[in-house]
């Protein structure tokens, strides 16, 4: 059974990419002719296309759904638009990826595109704004707008992994949403979601993906909270999430006690209690100067994390089965001491901070990195029997281990500085070592 074949029996399919891998040849056009009459249901079409294209065929117009058209035909000139394509009104974005240009000579009424907002390699100019009979035109420069095409991409359940990249929407697909309670991603496994600049919040994964087994979360410089995760996560990957601040209740209490303490010795008529957070709201609303001053005294300037922190009771796992990845956002020790201690198994660690006392429950790891940390003592390596790789970077104030506490054995290990090796292993790890790499 060929591709045409296969795909056409997919007849509840909404997106349809067809994308030639590097000396791939692409859908021939009969090929392209034949899947909108089986597919009626599509909303997003991005396919290469092989061969010269004269004209893009006019049963796309029988796709009443289709929001994307995105047609890649490298050896095509000037390509006609099909005749009712003023049918479809839903459209958003026509592209023609290529040499050639898009002709909508041949358009019955191209006003009646009144969603048409996009147009990429078109012969006609169409400016972008005061376009008389054609008010849409324009670019996706709107984040709200941006949402609206990833809408129409309704994942099949039989799907097992998702990657979000680059997306700049202020918030998720509804498909992907905490009110998407059908099962809709049952069998989801590995989810990555990178490099979105304007995302501030996620769904909750818990209730979403109870198959979940992979989470990496890149480049989300406006998240701000951590959703409750599946019970089965196995790695978890959070990096370059610089507005995240991951704290716990024992931690929130304390910094409340701390701020209600120093208020109340600068000025005894604040009525301030460490567990009503409003109080310490409105006091912040009303007097931001005195507010960001107690901070400043207790813990120095720290940007905006002291407040963030009052407010915050976000949590980590409570374990992590296999991999855990923590950089560039900050976690309180607490809370990176409650995870590590429950996560046993885990087999590799990379992260800024580790605390000491939970060395000994991680027997199984076998791939450790720290970096970019000011911490001075790194006890507990010689309980690390099963470590065989070790990375430690950006890490100035570290001292010498004594020779009980040093690693024993290592196959490989990463630094910055040479005297590091003799500081953190013993003669028997030193000789031990298959590979030492100097990142200088």
């Amino acid at each position: 059974m060929g591709l045409k074949e296969k795909v056409c029996k997919l007849e509840k399919l909404c997106t349809l990419i067809l994308i030639a891998t590097s000396g791939g040849l692409g859908i021939t056009i009969e090929e392209l002719k034949a899947m909108p009459k089986k597919l009626k249901k599509l909303r997003v079409v991005h396919v290469d296309v092989q061969g010269h294209m004269v004209t893009i065929p006019g049963c796309i117009c029988e796709l009443k759904h289709l929001r994307c058209l995105r047609i890649h035909s490298p050896w095509s000139g000037n390509v006609q638009l099909p005749k009712k394509l003023d049918t479809i009104y839903h459209l958003q974005i026509l592209e023609l990826c290529g040499a050639g240009v898009l002709d909508f000579s041949n358009v019955q009424n191209i006003s009646h595109l009144i969603s048409l907002r996009d147009i990429r390699n078109s012969s006609s100019v169409f400016p972008n704004s005061d376009v008389s009979g054609f008010p849409g035109i324009g670019t996706l420069s709107s984040p709200d707008l941006q949402v609206e095409i990833p809408e129409g991409l309704f994942p099949l359940s039989q799907l097992t992994e998702l990657e979000i990249c680059q997306y700049d929407g202020l918030r998720c697909p509804s498909w992907l949403s905490s009110e998407n309670q059908n099962g809709l991603f049952r069998n989801l496994q590995d989810l990555q979601i990178s490099q979105c600049k304007t995302l501030k919040d996620l769904p909750e994964l818990g209730d979403l993906f109870v198959r979940l087994r992979c989470l990496k979360l890149a480049g989300l410089p406006k998240l701000k909270r951590l959703p409750r995760f599946p019970d089965r996560l196995e790695d978890l990957n959070v990096q370059q999430c610089k507005a995240l601040v991951v704290t716990c209740k024992e931690d929130v209490n304390m910094i409340r006690s701390l701020f209600v303490e120093r208020a109340t010795q600068i000025e005894p008529s604040l009525n301030i209690t460490a567990t009503e957070v409003v109080e310490i709201d409105s006091f912040a609303c009303e007097q931001p100067y005195r507010f960001d001053t107690i901070l400043c005294d207790i813990f120095g300037r720290c940007g905006s994390l002291p407040g963030e922190l009052i407010h915050g009771h976000f949590t980590l796992p409570a374990s992590v089965v296999d991999r855990l990845i923590v950089s560039h956002c900050f976690v309180t020790e607490t809370v990176l001491h409650n995870c590590l201690r429950g996560s046993t198994s885990l087999s590799s660690l990379n992260i800024r901070c580790l605390p000491s006392e939970v060395m000994r429950s991680l027997t199984n790891l076998s791939d450790l990195s720290v970096g970019a940390s000011q911490f001075s003592h790194l006890q507990g390596l010689n309980h690390l029997s099963r470590l065989q790789q070790l990375s430690i970077t950006e890490c100035p104030n570290l001292r010498t281990l004594g020779e009980d506490e040093k690693l024993q054995s290592v196959h490989g290990l990463v630094i910055d500085d040479i005297t590091l090796a003799p500081q953190l292993l013993s003669t028997e790890g030193c000789s031990s070592m298959w590979c030492l790499r100097i990142d200088e």
